[in-house]
């Protein structure tokens, strides 16, 4: 499932504005939000979802936003499935 939102992350990171720019943009959302809704958990769909609403507004800036709650809810619960302590940022001088 999260797999295959890669391409999303990495179109993201690629293109300062990835719905011109990449031609693979919508299929590789597309194949991404039939995973989330097939294996998905009902919040993890709900998160998927802003992220097309966002998309079909054309707000980068929701869209970018949308992306972050869902990867940070995707990424602590992998991390508490795989019995991984929270990571605990250090700031140093």
């Amino acid at each position: 499932m999260l797999h295959s939102f890669l391409p999303v992350l990495w179109s993201l990171q690629k293109h300062k504005n990835p719905f011109v720019d990449d031609p693979n943009l919508l299929s590789n959302l597309e194949n991404s939000r039939s995973k989330f809704l097939l294996y998905g958990k009902k919040d993890e769909i709900a998160r998927f979802e802003k992220i097309v609403e966002s998309m079909e507004s054309g707000g980068l800036s929701g869209f970018r936003s949308a992306v972050n709650n869902l990867m940070s809810l995707v990424r602590s619960r992998l991390r508490q499935e795989i019995g991984l302590q929270k990571i605990r940022r250090r700031y140093y001088p």
